[in-house]
């Protein structure tokens, strides 16, 4: 059986610069949304990456894409409230991986010691 986790950008920046400590999770069930795909493509772009090679993983991405709905509107604003250090897109994303019932895989300092968080450090 494949493990599920809900990456966040930063998960998958690490996953594309492989980096060995997230080697585990490349073969791992991906979940995400929107916002996070985002991120992944300004980050991408940031770092110089080809327009065409970062387009790219935004294409293979699309497909694992999850719909926000209303009570992860409401559940995201008030994570944003309580923690404003936390981007909103990772906001969206804790809040989903909680409803989808999967842990969110991360390696963003900021969600160390939070519930519901796979941590990987660099």
């Amino acid at each position: 059986m494949i493990d599920t986790y809900y990456f966040d950008s930063y998960a998958l920046i690490e996953i594309i610069k492989n980096n060995p400590r997230f080697k585990k999770y490349s073969e791992c069930e991906i979940k995400l949304n929107s916002l996070n795909l985002y991120e992944l493509y300004k980050k991408l772009l940031e770092d110089n990456t080809p327009k065409i090679k970062a387009e790219n993983y935004l294409l293979l991405l699309t497909n694992k894409l999850e719909e926000i709905n209303y009570e992860d509107i409401i559940n995201s604003v008030e994570l944003k409230l309580t923690n404003p250090k936390l981007s909103i897109p990772d906001c969206f994303g804790y809040v989903m991986a909680k409803r989808l019932k999967i842990k969110f895989l991360t390696g963003d300092k900021e969600f160390r010691n939070m519930d519901n968080v796979e941590f990987v450090t660099k």
